[in-house]
């Protein structure tokens, strides 16, 4: 989902206008309760003003991906409450967060732990042949498991070429009253929608509803743990 996407669901969730620093043309006002920045765009607020006139809180989220403008950003933040805003709130979150090295940073900061439920897992795997296409292979993998499931599936893939290529492999092999929703940032936020707000998309914003997921390996080289993009979600 694009980050105007995302704000924009977001904003209609709190009745006001979403604000984004990376936008064209920002809007911030008088009326503004929450900026979304990335973490290039705050180490340049920083820089524009050391004292962050007006912020009272600093999240910093996903915050075990450690790229470098994330710890810099941490490190300007930790040296702005030290010497200039001692009333400056930081909050660092993630769900995977390496909170021993934090706390040795942070000694005096509480940790906050939320236990999520827990569900069991079958896993399976499916491996790809030398004379399969990608495209191919994930459509009729995921075809062949809603054949013998009930449920809904969400598809993770490395790309938008390959979500479109998947997409039309699985429109020639499952049912008419099978809802296909692609869903990446370079949609139209129309088509966005109709993937986060149909009735099972709704469901799909926290993960909940969908029995079924397919997580596809990017073949175009990026290792295992490399980060993966949003594929074609598709609700029954």
């Amino acid at each position: 989902m694009s980050r105007s996407g995302w704000l924009n669901c977001l904003a209609k969730s709190r009745g006001r206008p979403w604000v984004s620093a990376c936008a064209p043309k920002p809007c911030v006002g008088p009326q503004t309760r929450l900026e979304v920045v990335t973490e290039g765009i705050l180490t340049r607020m920083i820089q524009r003003d050391p004292e962050l006139t007006g912020v009272g809180l600093v999240i910093l989220d996903e915050f075990h991906e450690r790229s470098l403008q994330a710890d810099l950003a941490l490190a300007l933040l930790l040296d702005v409450q030290q010497g200039l805003r001692d009333d400056l709130k930081l909050l660092i979150m993630s769900a995977t967060l390496d909170n021993d090295r934090l706390q040795r940073l942070l000694p005096e900061a509480p940790v906050v732990v939320s236990e999520g439920r827990i569900y069991p897992v079958e896993r399976r795997f499916s491996p790809l042949s030398a004379q399969q296409r990608f495209d191919e292979a994930v459509a009729v993998a995921a075809a062949e498991l809603l054949r013998h499931e009930q449920g809904s599936m969400l598809l993770f893939l490395p790309g938008v070429g390959e979500i479109q290529r998947v997409l039309e492999q699985l429109t020639e092999r499952v049912a008419e009253d099978v809802i296909l929703c692609p869903l990446y940032g370079a949609l139209p936020l129309s088509e966005q929608r109709k993937a986060i707000l149909s009735g099972a998309g709704r469901e799909a914003q926290s993960g909940a509803g969908h029995q079924y997921c397919r997580d596809q390996f990017d073949h175009r080289g990026d290792p295992p743990g490399g980060r993966q993009r949003p594929g074609a979600g598709r609700p029954l």
